[in-house]
């Protein structure tokens, strides 16, 4: 070796720059030395100091290897002149000392600047110093490799825009912050630069400057980095790009910016882990390529303040964030940035999260504050993760394009970073305008378009929640079958959710079988808004089945609920099968829930063109308010040519409010050409809202041609507890069977019901069974209540019946109305409750009909069965009087039926050649009054007709009314009995009762029994035969009076060879007037007369005939014949015995001299008035003027008060006088009236409209 002298101070020749030269005495025996400090320049290295102890001041020379050389690591420049960077060797460790002060500043600047493998180098922190910057003037990349650290707590700035490698050694001992840049230049926030590329320009340095730099706009060099880096405080990478493997990690800010872009890898071997003790902030202005997903027991980028990715470009990030701020994805404009992951994108924060557009496999964020996203695209599943069945959030990101969005979460810290102790404070995030917790986005799309199953969709916050587009989860194909739809969910547990757009999950298949439609559920604690919502399986060509629909589930806890637009969960086969329809649920525990979908429907239904379909879903709206629906709900299952199953229930319900429905509500089953299940139940209830329908309400089954059975028509309730019931339009629950070989099963109930409420049906309500040419089911039943005090008014028909063409009927339906305190009032309505069958099937039996009401007027029954028993009627007065008006209870005339499927169609029906009714009961527990009433019990079989009976505790009352029973021309059966049981009296106006046989069997009987006093003005009771049967008896028994008055009859008559009948009076006394032709009669034209058996103590005003003529009637004489034209007369027996009935008059009837009354003294008459007098009683009755006069009734002098005591004044007596109440008539009552015949004849009268008696004063009014 050859080995050079020099002498202090060396100069080194110029063509040895960049490197250094071996001095022996210098680094071989660094040991010995205790200091050495060199500087260098572009042209020579000067030795600014001597070697104590070994090397004297003035030594001549050193040896020098003057050819070895060997790669320099950090040679300082020369651009700080005197205040030039020194490196000292201590051993394992190099330290850089010198530099330029300039207040806590320290720079440095270096020709070169790498650190070996091993080798660890320090920056020297002389006292005050909190900045170190040092700069790399050279043109080469600065390798590190080894240990670079500060001695002390300053940051550490390295500058070199050649470009920085940290190589897998590479280690940072920096309890400060370390930026590391390729930047040209440093600027300062007062305008000074400190630059790599223009050093001889940094003025600068000749001043004290505070630290506030950025970096210039001049990057060239990259940064690489693959080892450990680790600050104290913050860390900050900034080149024009990074390449970044290993681990980052600060105390502080961690900063990873690229002029360019930011690529960011892990390996087989090692994982890439970022830990920053604040922010993290990765910025690559044209892009971020991170993928990081090797060592998923790791999470790579972990933040305790906010995690930002910026870009101008492309984010793409299969990595998972963490972040114990916000978390951020932004443009460089600072607005939302698009994001893409093809792999396994996870991100958390405990703060916001903030993103653009997504595109990428399966996403999953969540946040302790708000997340605003804009489109986010799911292209495939995580195939990170393995799918294990178990549902959880790893399986479902598995397993389908997944995108799950959580805010308000509570996250614990990572557990390397510092812990907080309490709950999360949320403070005004950096999503505007919301609270928070809240998500807002603009559309998720998990769809898969091949046909496989498409993913879920789940957003949960604590905020609220609002949609400005579509979430769609959709499985489609064009060439095969279609997969699963995804299920969607959306929960807000204390804010509210805005979907603006439509929310659909299909699974659709134009070439095959579709899968089945996934589950929508949306609840939130406030409101809930929405549109369109859809859950449907759909297979549109053949061969292809269809599935079932989803669920769709949506609920708020206070909040109110609207939906603008559809809610559907179909299936639906064009040329297979369909499955069910989904169900649907609405609910609004606090609040109202409106639907505003006129152009629309909400339906859960399933529907196959060619094939058979399964149920219809079912459908529940609910709500503690008020319930709007404009807009139809359908839970049905059709089909064109195939079989249906059965329709699904629709139940709404509210607890306090009212309900309202403008469109129809269909839950049926209807095939074209198949058998048909159930209709379903439909179901609505209001504790103490009002409930008014203005659609149709439709539970129907129907099968319509060639050889389907018809299923059970559903139930269709309304009930409030205290409010009303109106239904505008038709209520149908029927079965209906059009096919020649198909059966019709039973109508379905229809029950409306309210405690107080008033109930009104201004259209039809339809509970039959229907069959063209087969077996009809039976009719349902129809309950309207009003339990206490509500009105019932029905103004159209009321249809539960059994019909059959020309097949069997089943029954008819029941039918009750009642209302204790209320009206039952209809408007000529019909309440059909028949069974007939016109061709000759057998039936079952007509429907029982029960009424209770306190009046009932405007109602028409028909309970007719044209081959089995017909059904009873039943009307009540609860507890009160009960008026009847304008009632008919009929079963022979035509009536019209109504086209299930046309309303506009009526379908004529004569009933006046069937069957036979059943019993008539009216019942009052007071008095019964019945006006404009016609009831009429017949029978055209071998049966009897019904029995007619009319029962009170009071009073019965009929006017203007008529009561028919007859049997047929070609009956056997007898004629139905009227009965009358009263505990007061019968009064019968202008009535006519009429029981007529035309068959062989005998008319029925008419009996009124127990009443005190009967009266027959203008009335007809007539039992009559116009057959071989005979007429029937009437019976007037245990009663005080019989009274006929103006034309009235009694008569048992027989036209033909049928006998009279019997006519039994069993009466205190029988009266009439004997000019006004009250006749009792018992005649017959061929037969024999009947018996006429009167058992009274008194008859008056009749006249006995015992030659039989026509003339008996109209003859203005009330006669009694038991005559016979052409036969034997009958019998009249008049058992007449007054003696039971007198009364022994006392001697002394009368004592005038203690009968003067004070009550009509005379005082203060002037001359005018005449002289005062007297008055004295001188019977009871008042005086005649005349002995052959009568007495007036103008002044009968029934009580004449109590005596009046004169007041000392002189004022008159005052002229009123107390009206007296109506006395009791337990037993025979006081004539009322006396009726003067032209003979002569007097005949008191008692007549039911009582009057008061005149008192003195009213005879003598004072003046």
């Amino acid at each position: 070796m050859k080995i050079s002298t020099i002498r202090f101070p060396v100069v080194i020749p110029h063509t040895h720059q960049g490197k250094y030269w071996l001095l022996s005495g210098l680094f071989l025996l660094a040991n010995q030395i205790t200091t050495v400090v060199y500087a260098a320049s572009p042209n020579d290295i000067q030795l600014q100091s001597y070697i104590p102890n070994k090397y004297p001041a003035n030594s001549p020379e050193i040896l020098f290897p003057a050819e070895e050389e060997l790669i320099a690591q950090i040679i300082p420049d020369d651009t700080l002149g005197s205040e030039g960077s020194i490196v000292i060797d201590n051993g394992n460790s190099d330290f850089i000392n010198g530099g330029a002060i300039r207040g806590a500043n320290l720079f440095h600047s270096f020709q070169d600047f790498n650190v070996n493998t091993g080798q660890q180098v320090y920056f020297v922190n002389p006292e005050g110093i909190g900045t170190i910057l040092s700069r790399v003037t050279g043109s080469n990349v600065s390798n590190i490799d080894g240990l670079l650290g500060v001695d002390g707590t300053a940051d550490l700035f390295l500058l070199n825009p050649n470009g920085i490698s940290f190589g897998p050694n590479a280690e940072l001992d920096i309890r400060g912050a370390f930026t590391a840049s390729t930047a040209d230049t440093l600027e300062f926030t007062d305008g000074s630069v400190f630059s790599a590329v223009n050093p001889q320009g940094t003025s600068f340095l000749t001043m004290s400057v505070p630290l506030g730099v950025q970096f210039g706009n001049s990057v060239q060099g990259n940064i690489t980095s693959t080892g450990i880096l680790e600050t104290g405080q913050g860390l900050t990478l900034f080149g024009n790009q990074l390449y970044l493997e290993g681990q980052l990690m600060a105390g502080g800010n961690l900063a990873l910016q690229a002029q360019d872009t930011v690529t960011i890898r892990d390996t087989a071997t090692d994982a890439f882990i970022t830990r920053s003790g604040n922010d993290l902030t990765i910025q690559g202005n044209q892009g971020i390529d991170i993928w990081t997903l090797q060592h998923l027991e790791h999470t790579p980028f972990i933040s305790r303040g906010d995690l930002t990715l910026i870009s101008g470009g492309t984010i793409s990030g299969d990595a998972h964030f963490e972040s114990g701020g916000n978390f951020q994805l932004l443009t460089l404009e600072r607005t939302p940035g698009n994001f893409v992951s093809f792999h396994d994108p996870s991100i958390f924060a405990d703060g916001d999260v903030i993103l653009g557009d997504y595109t990428g496999a399966s996403l999953k964020v969540e946040a302790t504050g708000s997340i605003q996203g804009g489109d986010i695209s799911i292209t495939g599943p995580d195939t990170t993760l393995v799918a294990d069945g178990s549902g959880s959030d790893e399986d479902l990101l598995a397993s389908n394009r997944t995108a799950i969005l959580r805010s308000g979460v509570n996250l614990v810290s990572p557990p390397n970073l510092p812990q907080t102790v309490g709950g999360t404070t949320f403070e005004e995030g950096t999503v505007a305008d919301q609270p928070p917790g809240s998500i807002i986005i603009d559309s998720i799309n998990t769809s898969d378009n091949n046909g496989g199953d498409a993913g879920s969709i789940i957003i949960s916050a604590t905020g609220n929640i609002i949609i400005n587009g579509k979430l769609e989860s959709l499985s489609v194909s064009t060439v095969d079958d279609s997969g699963n739809g995804g299920s969607i969910s959306i929960t807000s547990s204390s804010g509210d959710i805005s979907i603006n757009d439509e929310v659909n999950t299909f699974s659709y298949s134009y070439a095959g079988n579709s899968g089945n439609a996934g589950s929508i559920s949306i609840s939130a604690l406030g409101d809930i808004s929405a549109r369109n919502l859809n859950s449907v399986s759909a297979s549109m060509k053949d061969p292809g089945n269809s599935s079932n629909g989803g669920n769709i589930s949506i609920s708020s806890i206070s909040g109110d609920i609207t939906i603008n637009g559809n809610v559907a969960s179909p299936s639906s086969s064009e040329i297979g099968n369909a499955g069910n329809g989904g169900d649907i649920s609405i609910e609004a525990t606090l609040g109202n829930i409106t639907i505003n979908n006129s152009d629309s429907l909400t339906s859960s239904s399933s529907f196959a063109r060619n094939g058979n379909t399964g149920n219809g879903g079912n459908i529940s709206i609910s709500s503690k308010s008020d319930i709007t629906i404009d807009g139809r709900l359908d839970s049905y299952s059709d089909s064109v040519t195939g079989a249906t199953s059965n329709a699904g229930n629709i139940s709404i319900s509210s607890m306090s409010g009212d309900i309202r429905i403008t469109q129809d509500v269909r839950a049926t089953s209807y095939s074209s050409s198949g058998v048909t299940g159930n209709g379903g139940d439909i179901t609505i209830s209001s504790m103490s809202g009002d409930i008014i329908s203005d659609g149709e309400l439709n539970s129907s089954s129907a099968s319509f041609q060639t050889s389907g059975d018809a299923g059970d028509g559903g139930n269709i309730i309304l009930s409030s507890t205290s409010g009303d019931i109106t239904t505008n339009e038709r209520l149908n629950s029927f079965s209906f069977s059009n096919s020649n070989l198909g059966d019709a099963g039973n109508g379905g109930d229809i029950v409306l019901s309210s405690t107080s409420g008033d109930i009104t049906t201004n259209e039809r309500l339809n509970s039959s069974s229907l069959s063209s040419s087969r077996s009809a089911g039976d009719g349902g039943s129809i309950s309207i209540e009003s339990l206490n005090s509500g009105n019932i008014t029905i103004n159209k028909n009321l249809d539960l019946f059994s019909f059959s063409l020309s097949g069997t009927a089943g029954s008819g339906g029941d039918i009750t109305l009642l209302t204790e305190d209320g009206l039952i009032m209809g408007n000529d309505t019909s309440i059909l409750a028949f069974s007939v069958a016109p061709g000759g099937g057998t039936t079952g039996a007509g429907g029982l009909a029960n009424l209770e009401a306190s009046n009932i007027f405007g109602i028409e029954i028909f309970t007719l069965s044209s081959d089995g028993e017909s059904g009873n009627i039943d009307i009540q007065g609860l507890g009160k009087n009960l008026t009847i008006s304008n009632l008919n209870l009929t079963t022979s005339r035509q009536v019209d039926i109504m086209d299930p499927f046309d309303p506009n169609n009526r379908i004529p029906l004569d009933l006046s050649n069937f069957g036979q009714s059943g019993n008539t009961i009216i019942t009052s527990a007071g008095n019964l009054n019945l006006t404009d009433v016609d009831i009429r019990s017949n029978t055209n079989r071998a049966t009897d007709a019904g029995d007619i009976q009319f029962l009170s505790s009071g009073t019965i009352q009929l006017n203007n009314s008529q009561i028919l029973s007859n049997t047929s021309a070609n009956s056997t059966g007898n004629g139905g009995n009227v009965t009358f049981v009263a505990n007061d009296n019968v009064v019968l106006n202008s009535t006519i009762f009429n029981t007529d046989t035309g068959g062989s069997g005998r008319a029925g009987s008419i009996s009124i029994r127990d009443a005190e006093v009967v009266k027959l003005d203008n009335t007809e009771l007539i039992t009559s035969s116009n057959g071989p049967g005979g007429a029937g008896s009437i019976f007037i028994q245990n009663v005080d009076l019989l009274l006929m008055r103006r034309g009235s009859l009694i008569l048992a008559d027989a036209s033909t060879t049928g006998g009279g009948g019997n006519v039994d009076i069993d009466a205190s006394f029988v009266f009439t007037i004997p000019e006004e032709d009250n006749d009792i009669l018992a005649n017959s034209l061929f037969g024999q007369g009947g018996v006429i058996d009167i058992n009274a103590n008194l008859i008056v005003g009749f006249r006995e005939v015992e030659q039989f003529s026509p003339t008996l009637r109209g003859n203005f004489i009330s006669d009694i014949s038991a005559s016979s034209n052409f036969g034997i007369d009958g019998t009249v027996r008049l058992d007449a015995d007054p003696a039971p009935e007198l009364t022994e008059l006392p001697t002394d009837l009368v004592d005038p001299a203690n009968r003067i009354t004070q009550g009509c003294r005379a005082e203060d008459f002037t001359s005018n008035d005449g002289p005062p007098g007297d008055f004295i009683i001188t019977g009871r009755g008042g005086q005649r003027l005349e002995p052959t006069d009568i007495a007036s009734e103008d002044a009968p002098l029934d009580d004449l008060g109590p005596d009046i005591i004169q007041p000392e004044s002189s004022k008159k007596p005052d002229t009123e006088s107390s009206i007296p109440t109506a006395p009791n008539r337990s037993q025979l009552t006081d004539a009322q009236e006396a009726i003067v015949t032209e003979s002569g004849e007097v005949f008191l009268v008692a007549d039911t409209a009582w009057r008061s008696s005149v008192s003195c004063a009213a005879l003598h009014p004072p003046s």
